[in-house]
């Protein structure tokens, strides 16, 4: 590989490979949201669970960062109030004026 080449490439990935982990990380609360809002659901409605969108694959999808929020506090605390702010974002009919939680939605 031409040495130019290579600095481009070193160069990109510079940027990509930091921009995807942002990502990943961001990701988080949008899926958490989808994954509640489907076991809600699922309980609301008596019905199984998505197949597709289940606890398991959201857990192993996240496992280092489940891993990061079990280890330090300050973490975890940051990602619950990220992820219950998408939720809210997302799904705004689970609460009631904004003073409350109206469809088994809790702290």
């Amino acid at each position: 590989m031409p040495e130019k080449k290579r600095w481009k490439l070193i160069y990109v990935l510079g940027y990509v490979i930091p921009i995807l982990l942002v990502v990943y990380v961001l990701s988080i609360g949008p899926s958490y949201a989808i994954v509640t809002n489907s076991f809600w659901t699922s309980i609301n409605e008596s019905k199984p669970p998505d197949k597709i969108i289940n606890l398991g694959s959201f857990e192993s999808f996240y496992a280092p960062i489940i891993w990061i929020e079990d280890k330090n506090q300050r973490i975890n605390k940051l990602l619950l109030d990220y992820k219950r702010y998408c939720f809210k974002k997302m799904y705004p009919e689970y609460f009631s004026g904004g003073c409350g939680y109206s469809r088994g939605y809790s702290h």
